[in-house]
């Protein structure tokens, strides 16, 4: 893999990562809920919550993405846009 495909790969993933976290703080402001709110409904930790707002969500998994979009009542590609 060359240098520049890499750098765009992960340009890529950055950008994604900060597309989630706006929406998902967007998407929680909307419907009213606290971190700890979307937390409890979405049975993650509210650190994880502020991690994903913070565009510092590396390490989270699929599974806890579609929890978050359930009870945020959107499907999943909405935060991603």
């Amino acid at each position: 893999m060359s240098k520049f495909v890499l750098m765009e790969f992960n340009n890529n993933i950055s950008d994604a990562l900060i597309s989630i976290g706006k929406n998902v703080k967007k998407l929680r402001l909307k419907k009213e809920y606290t971190q700890q709110d979307l937390a409890f409904y979405s049975e993650c930790e509210r650190c994880t919550i502020s991690n994903i707002e913070r565009f510092n969500c590396e390490g989270i998994n699929l599974k806890t993405l579609i929890k978050i979009s359930i009870v945020l009542e959107v499907n999943l590609e909405e935060l991603f846009k």
